[in-house]
């Protein structure tokens, strides 16, 4: 896509789906908006952690949204999100509350609000018939926009005046404004389409009384199209009601479309168009754990906030603990060359300030060094760039796929001899299962001969035992 764009000037752009953590895949975002992204719909789905366990979200990190988010903005893509309402622990109250945090503290443009729904063949719905609870019988109402049953707190009546208020509440003209100025301040920010998405979410659920993704300018309705049960209405009588809701709906939708316009002037010509801020889209400060609703005052933030700190003590403990490779290390794995700094520079004198790796990434580069037409200059290259903290697990099942699956017998195949195919050879491996994947490389008592010619006998034994140390 980018060869496309770039290279061959075709003027391309889609929307993308992504999770919460894409911004941590190095260059992911950069390149996405290259390839030309030009909105990504990111399923949040809640901003409480509580309801995030509820939903089994365990991937979404409110701790994350933030930075993911403002990363999206930063290279001008345009941000939608799903939300649910109707989790048990949520109240009228409480769902205002968190539309209030979100449009203050994240920089989203668009937000899809949804019922919780127990879609039929899901599990929530399985559960709840066999519970015994009570589910709307007609199907029609299924689309995640309509309440289908009964809240544990709420009534029925507060559930849809939350949903309907949270609507109202995101996409009022204040919050309107509010965006356009985030969209605006961006030098590849698109203030005309981002109202245009805007106005569109706003009229339908204002007008059509339908999900924006259900909705279009006008309705289209047949006077032959009825249920059945109900009766076909006469044409003089059809027609001429059809005829004057269409134009009622195109008059509210030109007096909120003229104030939405008169907002987009305001915002475009506004002094402090390009120096416009506020807290969402302020980078991460310090501080800033300590001073956003969103981690103190939503439905388990403390707790996530807390779960975050722990890991990142335990990330700067394993830091602490990375080992020094000195030229005669490098020299068992790659006895080319004396060190990184040698095969980076080309003769220079190494600098051994930047060789700080653990013990495991060690043993994975021993592991590299091994394969087949893995040069010097690409482990170099591995070396330099290398920043992640391998694993003792991550290390046997990358140690397991090369060495210990490969291997004809009982170990790799199971009991019997390899199965034959048609023509009389021996079959295909098949791909690796996860059983195959979590099988340790050092519990396989494999000796140092079974492996690959010709490699020092120091990196095979360190290959084959992952709890050896190279030093």
């Amino acid at each position: 896509m980018i060869q496309l764009r770039v290279v061959e000037g075709l003027k391309i752009g889609f929307t993308i789906q992504v999770d919460t953590l894409c911004h941590r895949i190095p260059n992911f975002i950069e390149k996405a908006a290259q390839a030309g992204v030009r909105r990504v719909f990111i399923g949040l789905e809640n901003i409480n952690p509580d309801n995030l366990l509820a939903a089994k979200k365990r991937q979404n990190k409110i701790t994350e949204y933030r930075a993911m988010l403002q990363k999206w903005h930063e290279h001008g893509a345009t941000t939608c999100a799903g939300y649910i309402i109707g989790f048990p622990g949520d109240t009228r109250e409480s769902i205002l509350h968190d539309i209030e945090i979100i449009k203050r503290e994240l920089p989203l443009d668009v937000l899809e609000l949804f019922m919780l729904t127990p879609l039929p063949g899901s599990e929530d719905h399985k559960t709840l018939w066999q519970q015994g609870v009570w589910m709307d019988p007609d199907l029609n109402k299924y689309d995640l926009n309509n309440r289908v049953t009964h809240h544990p707190v709420m009534s029925d009546e507060d559930w849809d005046d939350a949903y309907r208020a949270a609507w109202e509440s995101f996409y009022s003209l204040e919050h309107v404004r509010t965006v356009l100025r985030r969209t605006a301040a961006h030098p590849r920010g698109r203030p005309h389409t981002t109202l245009t998405t805007l106005l569109w979410f706003k009229l339908m659920t204002m007008f059509e009384g339908v999900h924006p993704l259900e909705g279009g300018a006008f309705r289209r309705k047949s006077r032959r199209d009825r249920r059945d049960g109900l009766r076909l209405e006469r044409p003089f009588v059809f027609y001429p009601r059809y005829t004057a809701e269409i134009a009622l709906k195109a008059w509210h939708y030109w007096a909120v479309y003229r104030k939405a316009r008169s907002i987009l002037r305001e915002v475009l010509t506004a002094p402090d168009r390009s120096t416009y801020t506020d807290l969402s889209i302020t980078p991460a400060g310090e501080d800033e754990f300590d001073r956003l609703d969103l981690y103190h005052a939503t439905a388990g933030g403390e707790g996530a906030l807390a779960h975050k700190r722990r890991e990142d003590r335990m990330r700067a403990r394993v830091g602490q603990n990375r080992v020094h490779y000195d030229c005669e290390v490098i020299a068992i794995i790659a006895p080319v060359y004396c060190c990184v700094g040698c095969i980076q520079r080309k003769g220079r004198s190494p600098d051994h300030s930047a060789m700080h790796y653990t013990s495991h990434q060690g043993l994975y580069f021993a592991h590299r060094i091994t394969l087949e037409g893995f040069g010097v200059d690409a482990l170099a290259q591995s070396l330099s760039t290398a920043r992640v903290h391998l694993n003792p697990p991550q290390v046997d099942v990358a140690l397991s796929a090369r060495y210990v699956l490969p291997l004809e017998g009982r170990l790799a195949r199971g009991r019997g001899r390899p199965r034959q195919d048609d023509r009389g050879g021996p079959r295909r491996r098949p791909a690796l299962g996860r059983a195959q994947a979590a099988y340790p490389a050092g519990r396989a008592g494999l000796a140092p001969q079974a492996m690959e010619p010709g490699v020092p006998r120091q990196v095979l034994a360190a290959v084959v035992d992952p709890q050896k140390q190279l030093l």
